[in-house]
């Protein structure tokens, strides 16, 4: 199996879900046609994520590409193998579930709610997902977990009213920074002692 298809289908997933990010923030007036939006980019970038999975799964060597980001020690790495297919299959499935399923739970929110701005964050969490799954180093692991902390952060204190909520989503910023942490300092540790488990082209030690 060639492995341009499968990039090229990853690819169209992430856009997906960037310009529904975009599009429902630039329909934020319009609740309406914001919800319509947000649901119909999350089902086009989840059917298309759906897609490259199963490809991935089913070619069973790992897929690797990258792009320059012009940044000395840095590209936009990406490595495709069964278990990156294996989440972005189960997000996928999800978010089908959770945008048609929004089609209608959003409808009562229209005029109480910015559903444009809900629709950004929420395309967002769906997209640092995505990369986190298959990013091939640190530096891209951590810009798409920090895009997903705050993203969700923004999703749970959505009801921003309630106290309990604001203590919610604090305590989920508190932890996920936590957990970017623990994570750094158990690459690190893996990279020195058993470097060869790691990718080629990672760049964990510059945090060592």
């Amino acid at each position: 199996m060639n492995t341009l298809p499968l990039g090229m289908i990853f690819a169209l997933s992430v856009a997906a879900y960037l310009t529904g990010a975009f599009a429902s923030l630039a329909c934020w007036r319009k609740p309406a046609l914001a919800r319509r939006v947000c649901c119909s980019a999350a089902l086009a970038g989840a059917a298309l994520g759906g897609l490259t999975s199963v490809l991935g799964i089913l070619r069973g060597t790992p897929v690797a590409w990258s792009v320059p980001s012009g940044i000395p020690l840095f590209a936009y790495s990406f490595s495709y193998d069964a278990l990156a297919g294996f989440f972005n299959l189960a997000l996928a499935i999800t978010v089908t579930a959770v945008s048609i399923y929004s089609f209608g739970y959003l409808k009562e929110f229209e005029g109480k709610r910015n559903i444009g701005f809900f629709g950004f964050l929420f395309h967002l969490l769906l997209l640092s997902l995505t990369i986190s799954f298959t990013a091939a180093n640190a530096f891209l692991f951590l810009i798409a977990w920090e895009v997903m902390a705050l993203a969700a952060y923004g999703l749970v204190t959505f009801y921003h009213e309630d106290r309990e909520t604001r203590r919610a989503g604090l305590l989920y910023v508190i932890m996920a920074h936590i957990d970017a942490g623990c994570l750094l300092r158990a690459g690190a540790r893996l990279r020195l002692t058993r470097p060869g488990m790691l990718l080629a082209n990672d760049v964990m030690s510059v945090f060592v």
